[in-house]
């Protein structure tokens, strides 16, 4: 059951945000139109469940590879002001390893996983604005006020998110310290 918990999970981490963009990407155009794409072009896609699925699997791949571009940039300078910002170094550098000793529960997990799928999200937001103002180039600032909504949402909850993400990681090594320092010492 436990490998399906896992796999399940790394299925959601994925299709949600690939999912996520795809619609938002596809709405604005419903909303909007697209100057650079054939009509037709998209009737194909939707005709095709498995297109469809492949485009939306091909933007979360790349999503997730943006994402842990940036994890590990975010990584990099949590190293180096690791005295600073304890909190982030455990969040982004050590998260791995508590999880290999089996110091995070299934909530806790949850939690984490959820503030990375919220950055995940946020980033497609980004993708999809980024294609608006370089390739569609609308008339009008509609699509992109929309995007920019989504953005704010996406990071108001990534930011939400990390903040309880920090928590969960807190309480856990604070759990080890009080369990470490309960421990009889040798005489």
């Amino acid at each position: 059951m436990d490998e399906l918990i896992k796999n399940l999970w790394l299925l959601l981490t994925l299709a949600i945000p690939g999912m996520t963009t795809y619609g938002a990407f596809r709405l604005l155009l419903i909303l909007n139109g697209s100057q650079r794409i054939d009509k037709a072009v998209f009737e194909k896609i939707d005709a095709s469940a498995l297109v469809t699925t492949c485009l939306i699997i091909a933007l979360a791949v790349f999503q997730q590879a943006i994402a842990i571009a940036i994890e590990a940039g975010i990584s990099f300078v949590c190293t180096r002001c690791r005295n600073k910002h304890e909190e982030y170094y455990t969040l982004f550098c050590e998260r791995f390893k508590m999880a290999a000793r089996g110091k995070l529960g299934q909530d806790a997990t949850r939690i984490l996983g959820n503030f990375f799928l919220s950055l995940n999200v946020t980033i497609g937001q980004c993708m999809v604005l980024a294609y608006l103002i370089w390739y569609e180039k609308p008339n009008n600032r509609i699509p992109e006020l929309v995007i920019l909504v989504f953005i704010a949402m996406g990071l108001a909850s990534a930011v939400f998110r990390l903040r309880n993400a920090i928590g969960v990681v807190g309480m856990v090594e604070q759990k080890d310290s009080t369990v470490l320092s309960r421990e009889p010492r040798a005489v």
